[in-house]
């Protein structure tokens, strides 16, 4: 089985990490603020700084004078969520997926006084689950996806997890041993029901989706790694890899395929294969 596809049915996780260049995360934490706010971008001042805050590692420290705001954290995500935490505690703004309340163009933002400091409660701040893909996302264009993982920043999230591509690794993972084309097309659901066929709760659609849709999916994911330059890292959840026997593929094809967490062997007709450690993924 080829490697790169050794991730085919595992979960994709995307993590908004700290970077060791700090100016690149600077600015790709700017961007974030101009897309979002633009109107007030002039008026926010970013920095990251490794030091206490509040007792913790991680965290953000706010002040400033009128028009003149400094947010500084000592993560990207932490960063933004300062500067989402001023605007709605202090300034009465508001950021929202659904729609921001960000005053009218010309506002000027009120000072802070006294300096505020709060910690990171958590290391780990994740969004989304396994029917986001489905109900709410299986057909978002990029910028409706980076709109979404802006938002998600500026909300403290650091963990995001993005289905999408999936399909085409499982479509590729069944060819490597020996399923046809349009076995694995006929099983394979509709983007919009595939996250309960990964769950395990059904499979086929009334017509075989197209290999043209699965590779444009996965062109997709391979552009959400990095939006807004954020620095995104994959991760890959162990936890959640099912172990996929004989009945877990396309009705007549080849058995004894099963699949199981990183790390571990798995059995590709009755063979052993090592699993990579590092997954290379989409």
């Amino acid at each position: 089985m080829n490697r790169r596809h050794l991730p085919a049915l595992l979960l994709t996780i995307l993590t908004l990490v700290p970077c060791a260049r700090g100016q690149e995360s600077i600015d790709a934490a700017r961007a974030v603020i101009v897309r979002e706010m633009p109107h007030l971008e002039p008026q926010i001042h970013l920095s990251l700084v490794a030091r206490s805050y509040a007792g913790k590692s991680d965290g953000f420290r706010i002040s400033g004078h009128r028009g003149d705001i400094h947010v500084e954290a000592a993560t990207v995500p932490t960063l933004l969520f300062g500067v989402n935490w001023y605007l709605k505690y202090v300034a009465l703004m508001d950021v929202s997926t659904n729609g921001s309340q960000l005053g009218r163009a010309g506002a000027v933002l009120p000072a802070v006084n006294p300096t505020i400091t709060r910690p990171a409660l958590y290391s780990f701040r994740y969004a989304l689950n396994e029917n986001t893909d489905g109900y709410t996302t299986p057909y978002w264009d990029f910028d409706r996806w980076q709109h979404e993982i802006d938002i998600l920043a500026l909300s403290g999230f650091n963990a995001i997890l993005i289905q999408r591509g999936n399909d085409l690794a499982v479509y590729e993972a069944f060819r490597d041993v020996g399923y046809s084309d349009s076995e694995i097309r006929q099983w394979i659901t509709a983007p919009a029901h595939q996250n309960w066929q990964w769950m395990g709760n059904m499979c086929c659609f009334i017509e075989p989706i197209s290999l043209d849709l699965l590779r444009k999916r996965a062109a997709s994911a391979r552009r959400l790694r990095r939006p807004a330059r954020l620095r995104l890292q994959r991760l890959w959840q162990p936890t959640r890899a099912r172990e996929h026997q004989d009945r877990s593929g396309p009705p007549g094809g080849p058995s004894s395929l099963r699949f199981v967490q990183p790390g571990h062997s798995r059995r590709i007709r009755r063979g052993l294969v090592p699993a990579a450690r590092h997954p290379d993924g989409l």
